[in-house]
Order: structure tokens, then C-alpha cells, then sequence
């Protein structure tokens, strides 16, 4: 009996050494939190644009949106995304 508790305390232990050792960032990294901010920014544009029936101001909000996409991803090309270019994510 003591012997199944101890490797629960193990199999515990185990698990959060296996953890320490694999971190993920969920995308935190400039080139992700610039992209988000610029489709959230374009999106709001878009919206108002429709509410107030504004086809210039929804043409604008697009635009942005396109930019933050070309911009999130050349960031992450240049090395501010979460893994480095070149890099396999396993």
C-alpha cells in the first residue's frame, strides 16, 4: 500500500518536471500581438463602416486588415514570431 502512494507522488513529481521542460508560449510574441492588434483595430473599423453605412470606412478597416497580416507575417519571418525561421516545431 505505502508503495502506491509513494509512486503517486512520483508519477507527480514526474509530470511537472515533464512540463517545465516543454513550454509553449500560445503565441505570445510580437509578430502574433501585432497581427491581433491590427484585426481587431481593422475590424472595429469595418463595423462602424457598416453601422453608419460608410463604404469608404469599410474599404480603410479591410485595408488595415491586410496590412496586419502582411505585418504579422513578415515579422515572423524576421525572427519575432514564437519560433525562429527555419525552425521545425515538433
Amino acid at each position: 500500500m505505502a508503495e502506491h502512494g509513494t509512486s503517486s507522488q512520483g508519477s507527480t513529481a514526474t509530470a511537472h518536471a515533464e512540463t517545465d521542460e516543454h513550454f509553449e508560449s500560445h503565441g505570445h510574441s510580437v509578430a502574433a500581438w501585432i497581427l491581433v492588434a491590427f484585426l481587431l483595430i481593422g475590424s472595429f473599423i469595418v463595423s462602424l463602416g457598416i453601422v453608419l453605412v460608410i463604404t469608404w470606412l469599410d474599404i480603410v478597416g479591410v485595408a488595415f486588415c491586410v496590412v496586419g497580416l502582411i505585418l504579422g507575417r513578415v515579422l515572423q519571418m524576421a525572427g519575432f514570431g514564437v519560433h525562429a525561421p527555419g525552425a521545425r516545431a515538433d
